[in-house]
């Protein structure tokens, strides 16, 4: 291949394979506002320099794409990785190295598995000496020209803000005419003159903000003009609430965005104060500084306690994911609306709800013991795992068959490996008396060169052989049913509820986990039940996960993971008591329960009975009549909303 700015020049690039040069193009453009006809023109500009500089037959592939080129988490990006770490292509072109990331990242990985790369404004060619150096400028450079636009457009945006201009958007309370364009002709809205102080009044007499959206909403109160929501919620309430517009000061600069070099990615940051800027604007104010600041000051005393840090210690969880939370929270769904349930701390208590429910979105609004529910979830599955119907003849076929393979395989490696070795063995030797023979032909530098490969590939291959040797029998590594059945019981039993790896497995495990509420058959309460599928395959060695035997390793469970009345409780032990002709009087002296205790369970025995049921629960998923344990429903903020294809029948 030819010098990148000299297609002419004629430099010979060879496909690492008989066969065509398999290349890669490479087009971008960042946003949506760019011309999407770009792209055309970038795969053209490499198209025409291929047929100038190569005369072979060509393979090509087009990866076109729209993103930030400072993202390294691109499926484009991803794709060509790829491609280039399978050693698929030989040759990886650009019309500049910001079409593939603005990073060193876009010449290492090519570097790395000896693909060719070529950026043709840059100058870049790897089949040319010193295309480090240009490789090396061309990125430094488009991460320069990055950072020096984002110093421009701030500088300018500070001033701007100095001047009163960057009225971006305005809060509830204000309005902006149409054509404003700096903060002078910001005006207060003249229908809530009376509404706003009254609000920080209540605020600061004890009401909560969901108080205070809850009247707002009841007043068809709307929203801030920039708001995308059209109902008030607690957060938008404090959120506007801490707004320092209210007593006539714009901030700029409170937060700035990072990036994250990892992806790529930028995410908002606290500023240092120095960066702070402050405006007055006198003719926006609401509140004196002194009054707004006593109301922030006393709600932020009142919800002191409800912060995750106290007494000045560091936030635990600072820049941890939401998403990194305890089996089984954020995992399992609720049955009537679909939402996740999720962790909430109540009176010092792990307490497991229905996300939907906590908005007044869902009337499954059972509040569970967050460690009972993991406990009986944990213990069906270990018990479920002794039961699978036919696991441990068809877990013993599938180690027998694949033990067969794996012997089969490894005598034909042998063979394999063996005929290689002393084919390099012959050919060292052939090297070594042409090194001896053509000392003085001028030729001692390529043969040494290629002595020196073939001492590296009989290294490979006696590492290979020996790696070979050394593993065990495919019947010793494979753990039969039993030893599986105790690993799992083993990874159960001793995981500690923030051990983020054995929540992983849990998750692999049971991979759909959904809570839905069941009621007593006689209608005397309400309880929660865990409906999930057991799968085992996440156990299996990974050899075995595509055989069509594994799908047996599944089944489907449902286990009570809400306290339970002592009616239901003692429902096994009085059936099984009357049936050997005991009293309600013996059974109650024996159970050490009431004699009326005995006889609530077992006429909700005789009602099984009659129903034709093997347990005393009925599946809900409408709304039941009012009880003492859900009442959701009844208030004012409620609204049932599902989302769709939910409540789900089961099994699924």
């Amino acid at each position: 291949m030819t010098n990148s700015h000299s297609p002419s020049a004629g430099v010979a690039f060879r496909p690492r394979r008989p066969g065509p040069l398999r290349v890669i193009i490479v087009a971008r453009i960042s946003t949506e506002h760019q011309d999407v006809r770009s792209l055309a023109d970038q795969e053209a500009k490499c198209r025409e320099y291929l047929s100038q500089s190569y005369r072979g037959p060509l393979e090509v592939r087009v990866i076109a794409s729209q993103g930030s080129g400072e993202h390294l988490d691109r499926a484009e990006l991803d794709d060509l990785e790829g491609c280039i770490e399978g050693e698929q292509y030989d040759l990886v072109l650009a019309e500049d190295l910001g079409r593939i990331c603005r990073r060193q990242h876009a010449y290492e990985l090519c570097e790395d598995h000896c693909t060719g790369l070529i950026a043709i404004n840059d100058r870049v060619d790897t089949t040319t000496d010193g295309w480090q150096d240009s490789a090396f400028i061309a990125a430094w450079h488009h991460e320069r020209s990055n950072r020096d636009t984002a110093q421009r457009i701030r500088r300018s945006l500070n001033h701007r803000f100095d001047q009163c201009g960057v009225v971006q958007f305005v809060l509830f309370g204000y309005i902006k005419p149409p054509g404003a364009r700096n903060d002078r002709e910001l005006q207060k809205d003249v229908r809530y003159q009376a509404l706003i102080p009254d609000i920080f009044r209540r605020l600061e007499e004890g009401a909560t903000y969901a108080e205070i959206a809850d009247s707002l909403n009841a007043q068809h109160i709307p929203t801030g003009p920039c708001c995308r929501r059209n109902e008030w919620t607690d957060d938008m309430v404090r959120s506007w609430v801490h707004s320092p517009i209210l007593k006539g000061i714009r901030l700029r600069n409170r937060m700035y965005s990072k990036r994250n070099n990892k992806t790529g990615r930028h995410r908002s940051a606290r500023a240092a104060p120095e960066m702070l800027r402050v405006r007055e604007c006198p003719h926006l104010t609401y509140f004196s500084a002194e009054y707004y600041d006593h109301v922030i000051e006393t709600l932020a005393q009142r919800n002191r306690g409800c912060a995750r840090t106290a007494n000045g210690r560091p936030d635990s969880r600072s820049g941890v994911s939401r998403k990194r939370t305890y089996f089984p929270g954020q995992h399992a769904r609720c049955g009537i609306c679909g939402r996740i349930y999720h962790w909430h701390g109540q009176g010092g208590e792990q307490v497991f709800l229905c996300s939907g429910a906590a908005g007044y979105r869902c009337w499954n609004g059972l509040h569970l013991n967050g460690q009972f529910v993991r406990e009986q979830i944990l213990a069906a599955i270990s018990e479920a795992m002794v039961s699978l119907p036919g696991f441990d003849a068809v877990f013993g076929d599938l180690v027998r068959q694949e033990a067969e393979q794996f012997l089969s395989q490894r005598d034909e490696e042998r063979q394999r490996l063996t005929s290689r070795l002393a084919g390099i063995e012959r050919r060292i030797a052939n090297v070594s008396d042409a090194i001896e023979q053509g000392a003085a032909t001028g030729q001692v530098a390529s043969l040494i060169e290629r002595l020196q490969q073939l001492e590296r590939d009989r290294g490979e291959c006696r590492l290979a052989f020996d790696e070979l040797n050394a593993r065990p029998p495919m019947l010793q590594t494979l753990p039969d049913a039993e030893a599986l059945r105790n690993s799992a019981r083993e990874v159960l039993q001793h995981m500690a509820p923030d051990d983020q790896e054995g929540c992983r497995l849990l998750r692999k495990l049971v991979p759909d986990l959904v809570i839905m509420p069941y009621g007593i058959i006689d209608g005397s309460d309400i309880i929660a039940r865990a409906e999930f599928t057991l799968t085992l395959i996440p156990l299996l060695p990974p050899e075995l996960v595509d055989r069509p035997e594994s799908q047996q390793f599944h089944r489907r469970i449902v286990t009570t993971v809400g306290s339970v009345s002592q009616t239901v409780t003692l429902l096994g032990e009085v059936i099984a008591r009357k049936h050997r002709g005991e009293s309600h009087q013996t059974i109650a002296c024996e159970l050490g329960v009431s004699k009326s205790q005995v006889s609530k369970t077992w006429i909700l025995a005789q009602q099984m009975q009659a129903q034709g049921l093997t347990e005393p629960f009925i599946r809900l998923v409408a709304m039941p009549p009012q009880t003492h344990r859900l009442r959701r429903h009844q208030h004012p903020r409620f609204r049932m909303d599902p989302l769709p294809g939910w409540p789900r029948p089961w099994p699924a």
